[in-house]
């Protein structure tokens, strides 16, 4: 929402221009570091970590139809700006049941 309508909320700022690749893997390197924490967090109380956690199923139909929203809107940003590239790897994949949700938005 933010990055297809910059002018009015990021004054005209593109991410793409202006954010280095140092800068995005900053964020990866984040992501790791809370990752790293919270398993720290749940193996202190004997809890399997978050990789190893399974998710309601419920969980996963949430998250599928709000993708396929979010790229129902968005997608064309999602696919071609760099800013989104990373993620596209790791939480942005399109499955086919993702595919089918979008066909319906």
């Amino acid at each position: 929402m933010y990055i297809k309508d910059k002018d009015k909320y990021l004054h005209g700022l593109n991410p793409d221009y202006v954010l280095k690749d140092n800068d995005l893997s900053k964020i990866e390197q984040r992501s790791e570091y809370y990752s790293a924490m919270i398993n720290k967090e749940r193996s202190a109380i004997n809890l399997p970590t978050i990789e190893e956690q399974e998710f309601p199923h419920i969980a996963d139909i949430v998250f599928e139809e709000q993708l396929a929203m979010a790229y129902a809107e968005y997608g064309h940003l999602l696919d071609s700006q760099r800013t989104f590239s990373q993620w596209n790897k790791s939480f942005l994949k399109k499955t086919p049941c993702i595919n089918r949700l979008i066909a319906r938005y």
